[in-house]
């Protein structure tokens, strides 16, 4: 029989009391490493023989309280359904009742909420956990990639003024590809095959634009262009990349510890890269001094090498390229846009449009350099006033390349033409 006070309690009561009862059991028989599926069907049973002391419950309250407490021992609370759906690229916790996502590129606020600012820091702290990482009042942010395929960023006061945090990036099952992008509008034939046509023949992609812009699902998309018979080295601060290349080498940059110590930057990752004989290095985003050492691989015979730069045009790229090849060398700008222009041969811009889609709004290759500085050529530009895509009349300097192979180049559309 339940005791009387069990009558009287709240389902949000009955549920607290119910989250260290089954935290208390889980440690007890040792089933935090078990298989997820099998550990809810565990938890499941569990609960159903708690809650008959609790026969005022209702079955929808009781079936409230076994998902809710499942979703946050054996998952993340209630951003499961999120996780769960395919349509959402992003979860944004701005506190723990304000929740939105992102969807086809628009933000929105989700019907989901923590039960307070301690059921958020508890599944914060789980993703800490899992990702093998440390969140606490004296190491308050932590950046990761989780084992379930989601990268997460979570702050806690005081660096978070208004409570905990969280954001979350969501990645497709499996690459994107040039036919989807050209299906979501997001590329012109033309450009698909200009972009296909440069990987396949290692020219030194940079692809630029803001948070969001489809940089990376771009890039995964390009990488199916690399011949089979190559071995591609990737370099990022949190592995998400999907590359459809089989002789692949995935490395991942390491924080420092709470001593301050044992960090490995993109950098290090860099230089020890040259050792590993990769054909193409592949730099998931360039943020600090490791634009230098990829500037110098792309200089030295790693043809065929991509990474992304946040920018806002191609021309603003190149600026922040320079300034952070230049960030700890200390080497003179000229000698730094002389790397750009032997280096780097295309930028591809990236640009979100309000109502969500993503385009490629501008494809520039670089031509060289000079005092003046980098100097480029638009190859394709996106038209916001007939919301098309159009080749400018330059003819690619990759046509030379594929001349000088006795390969036939594409023949494009009239300059101008809307596609």
């Amino acid at each position: 029989m339940a005791a009387p006070s069990a009558r009287h309690l709240l389902p949000s009561e009955i549920r607290s009391a119910l989250h260290e009862r089954l935290l208390q059991d889980v440690e007890k028989h040792a089933l935090a490493g078990q298989d997820r599926g099998a550990l809810r069907a565990y938890l499941e049973e569990t609960l159903a023989g708690y809650l008959r002391d609790y026969p005022h419950l209702s079955q929808a309250e009781t079936q409230r309280i076994v998902r809710d407490l499942c979703d946050d021992i054996v998952g993340f609370g209630p951003l499961e359904t999120l996780l769960r759906d395919p349509t959402i690229t992003d979860i944004m916790v701005n506190r723990y009742d304000r929740v939105y996502v992102q969807r086809r590129g628009i933000k929105m606020e989700a019907a989901v909420r923590f039960r307070d600012e301690a059921h958020l820091r508890y599944i914060i702290g789980r993703i800490a956990e899992q990702a093998g990482r440390r969140i606490d009042a004296s190491t308050p942010m932590v950046d990761a990639r989780m084992p379930q395929g989601f990268r997460a960023h979570a702050a806690l006061p005081p660096v978070a003024v208004d409570g905990p945090c969280l954001a979350i990036r969501l990645f497709p099952a499996s690459p994107m590809t040039m036919e989807a992008l050209m299906a979501h509008g997001t590329l012109s034939p033309e450009i698909a095959g200009y972009l296909t046509l440069a990987v396949r023949h290692r020219a030194n992609l940079l692809f630029t634009g803001g948070t969001g812009a489809g940089k990376t699902s771009l890039m995964n998309a390009c990488a199916a262009s690399i011949p089979a018979d190559e071995r591609v080295l990737t370099i990022e601060e949190a592995a998400e990349l999907h590359l459809p290349v089989a002789n692949w080498i995935r490395w991942e940059t390491r924080p420092a510890n709470i001593e301050g110590k044992g960090e490995i930057t993109q950098t290090h990752l860099l230089r020890h890269a040259l050792r590993q004989n990769p054909d193409r290095i592949i730099v998931g985003e360039v943020r600090g001094g490791e634009a230098l050492d990829m500037l110098q691989a792309m200089s030295s015979g790693h043809d065929g090498s991509m990474s992304t730069l946040h920018a806002s045009s191609p021309g603003q790229a190149l600026d922040r390229l320079e300034v952070l090849a230049r960030w700890d060398s200390g080497l003179p700008g000229d000698v730094v846009r002389r790397l750009i222009g032997a280096g780097l041969e295309a930028i591809v811009h990236l640009e979100r449009l309000p109502g969500g889609r993503r385009v490629a709004a501008e494809v520039v290759e670089v031509v060289g350099a000079d005092r003046e500085g980098v100097r480029t050529q638009t190859l394709f530009r996106f038209s916001r006033r007939d919301d098309a895509f159009h080749w400018t009349g330059v003819p690619p300097r990759l046509w030379e390349r594929l001349r000088r192979l006795g390969l036939e180049p594409p023949v494009l559309p009239a300059p101008g033409a809307a596609r």
